[in-house]
């Protein structure tokens, strides 16, 4: 069973044959090669953005509940104290 490799692994090998056989990488094969990389690198970034901003936005969320938490805390520790 052969498993399908992606399109920059098989360009990579091509041009790994060609090297061997002493032959120069045509400029189209170079330009797509590089294309599909650049676009593989900007899936990467948006992916990362959107990953990015949902952490910030977790972050802030856990923030807001920690403040509401202190002001809970402090609230009850005065009540406390008067009861004490």
């Amino acid at each position: 069973m052969m498993t399908q490799k992606s399109q920059t692994t098989n360009d990579l090998y091509q041009e790994k044959v060609r090297r061997v056989a002493g032959d120069q990488a045509p400029a189209t094969d170079e330009y797509t090669r590089m294309q599909v990389l650049v676009g593989e690198l900007l899936s990467e970034n948006q992916k990362l953005r959107f990953e990015n901003q949902g952490l910030r936005l977790e972050t802030a969320t856990l923030k807001s509940e920690l403040e509401k938490s202190e002001r809970g805390l402090a609230n009850a520790t005065k009540w406390m104290g008067m009861v004490l």
